[in-house]
């Protein structure tokens, strides 16, 4: 199974490789690789994230929590997608991977790295 043409990942035209490896129920985490040091985008990345979650004008769609750390060579996003309605889980990723690349200097991203599982 291609996750990537099931979450419409490659028809977002984004500056950056994206990927999912697989699935870990309803969280998934993006590890955000970048062209400079973490610690020096770390903050454009958390303006970005404040910006997907604060940009619902309409209070019956909900993207989900939405956290930001970092974590040795990378920044990590974790979206908690609980309580988001089905019809909206696969925009909300594509909207936040849409905001992550207003921001330039992302080199990738892969979401839920390491949990591959084969299909």
């Amino acid at each position: 199974m291609d996750f990537d043409d099931t979450f419409g990942l490659g028809a977002l035209g984004l500056s950056f490789s994206v990927r999912l490896d697989g699935f870990a129920g309803e969280d998934f985490i993006y590890s955000v690789y970048c062209d400079a040091a973490p610690e020096d985008k770390i903050e454009a990345v958390k303006t970005a994230v404040n910006r997907f979650q604060s940009k619902r004008d309409d209070p019956d769609i909900y993207y989900g929590y939405v956290g930001v750390s970092l974590q040795g060579n990378k920044i990590l996003i974790h979206h908690d997608l609980g309580n988001v309605q089905p019809q909206d889980i696969i925009p909300a990723i594509q909207e936040l991977m849409t905001d992550l690349d207003s921001l330039g200097g992302i080199k990738e991203v892969v979401i839920n790295e390491g949990m591959g599982f084969p299909f």
